[in-house]
């Protein structure tokens, strides 16, 4: 290495704590600085190697550069592949399949996310036994891809395994366990049972609060997953008040052009379009729609979701055709990414169904039909770990 050891050590931490605190364009900085300080990738130790390129990755994925975090995994893989076996390298090996797994789901890869999971997982059982730590995280990655394609109850058992082992492994008030309970809540979300993932959002909330304090952007995720539970037990002034917290950390944190504000816009929409506030809706609809393609292309799930939810508003609203529209660039979406009876790509066709029938006179429906032809699926982002 070009610099001494401890430089390197001092440097990597530095990237790791402002990473955990979202200053995300000041963590990609310091792991740029790190990875040139190692000097050439070929002629560095491979597990040092391998623990930039992942931290690099993971950062560049955060800051919205799913590329760069593309070509960074494809480097890392290499690196790890000529790097002598050891019980480390099986540890890093499981957490870049994790990585490399939750960059491919928040591509809207599913099938290639659980080609990189599933092999992992049954590596790391095998190599590290099922209660370590890599073990548990590369078990809540899969669960994520699981709940995206609609095998819920598959989900369901791979987050509840990863929280059995993390509590053994870390205690039960640990605060990386909130990553556990928020997916868990997400899972209930999805499954419409807001009322059994409402005790789980909860959790998460107060242990990631007691760590971090209550301005933390990831605080704020935790928020808006419980906004997202409330709302659906039809309680939407307090969502909404909820919802308003987490725009508002994620704007001051962030600023205005960043994923986690289009979420929380998504979310605040669905929230006013419930309460009647149409006008307001559909702006927030709209902004958020823009920063999805800006962010993450055209073509993307998480974009097919804005789009189906303009198309309820609009259909509200005796817009037909450009309800139509909505629904179908949805539906196009959803049917290139999911298994044809997932439940998204079912509510967009029955709510084009509702239009063809209904031809050129569309009732306004109540707030209650509005919301059964909307999808919040994405209210609840999914978290990784702490």
């Amino acid at each position: 290495m070009s610099r001494p050891a401890a430089d390197l050590t001092a440097l990597y931490e530095e990237a790791i704590r402002l990473h955990a605190d979202r200053r995300i364009d000041d963590a990609g900085k310091r792991a740029d600085e790190l990875r040139a300080a190692l000097g050439p990738l070929r002629a560095a130790e491979p597990e040092d190697a391998a623990r930039v390129l992942l931290l690099q990755a993971r950062i560049d994925e955060d800051a919205g550069d799913l590329e760069r975090a593309r070509r960074t995994h494809r480097t890392l893989e290499r690196i790890l592949a000529r790097a002598p076996a050891s019980p480390q390298l099986a540890a890093l090996q499981a957490a870049a399949a994790s990585a490399h797994g939750n960059l491919l789901r928040a591509q809207g890869r599913y099938a290639e996310a659980e080609a990189v999971l599933v092999p992992a997982i049954e590596a790391a059982r095998r190599r590290l036994g099922r209660g370590h730590e890599a073990t548990y995280w590369l078990l809540n990655s899969l669960g994520m891809v699981c709940k995206y394609t609609g095998e819920f109850a598959r989900a369901a058992r791979l987050y509840r395994e990863a929280l059995k082992h993390a509590i053994a492994d870390l205690g039960p008030d640990h605060p990386e366990l909130a990553s556990l309970h928020h997916n868990l809540g997400g899972l209930e979300h999805a499954r419409g049972r807001h009322a059994q993932g409402e005790p789980h959002a909860r959790r998460s909330v107060e242990l990631r609060e007691a760590a971090l304090g209550p301005d933390h952007p990831t605080v704020a995720e935790d928020v808006g997953a419980l906004a997202a539970l409330v709302e659906g037990q039809g309680r939407l002034d307090e969502a909404e008040a909820l919802y308003r917290r987490a725009l508002g950390v994620f704007e001051r944190a962030y600023g205005p052009e960043h994923y986690e504000v289009a979420v929380a816009l998504h979310n605040l929409a669905g929230v006013r379009l419930g309460l009647g506030d149409a006008g307001a809706a559909e702006a927030m609809f709209r902004r958020c729609l823009a920063l999805k393609e800006r962010l993450l292309g055209s073509a993307h799930p998480d974009v097919a979701m804005t789009l189906h939810n303009l198309g309820v508003l609009c259909a509200g609203e005796g817009r037909v055709a450009e309800a139509r529209r909505f629904y179908r660039r949805a539906l196009a979406i959803f049917e290139a990414h999911l298994d044809a009876g997932h439940r998204k790509i079912q509510l967009c066709r029955e709510n084009l169904a509702v239009l063809d029938a209904s031809a050129s006179a569309i009732a306004p429906p109540t707030r209650r039909e509005r919301a059964a032809r909307s999808t919040s699926a994405g209210a609840t982002p999914p978290s990784t770990r702490a």
